[in-house]
């Protein structure tokens, strides 16, 4: 990203985390509650399900754009090398 957009490209990604975050995790921890382990009880098991499965997705699509940015970086590497020549 340029550097000029750095900082707008960031308040982006952070507002789109924390709008999902916010939305989805909460009503996830509620509906596995309520809907598969049967009450109060089930609060924990409701919170390690939500986390595990979250983070395994937030690896996947994590694992997914890797090679873009890899190759981005080697792109501004470059790009870097031939200015400075």
């Amino acid at each position: 990203m340029p550097e000029r957009l750095r900082g707008q490209g960031n308040a982006v990604y952070w507002l789109a985390v924390n709008l999902l975050s916010g939305a989805v995790g909460p009503t996830a921890v509620a509906l596995l509650t309520d809907q598969v382990f049967g009450g109060e009880a089930g609060v924990r098991w409701s919170l390690v399900t939500t986390t595990v499965v979250g983070m395994s997705a937030a690896m996947a699509l994590l694992a997914t754009g890797r090679g873009a940015y890899v190759q981005t970086v080697q792109a501004a590497r470059a790009e870097d090398l031939a200015r400075a020549s």
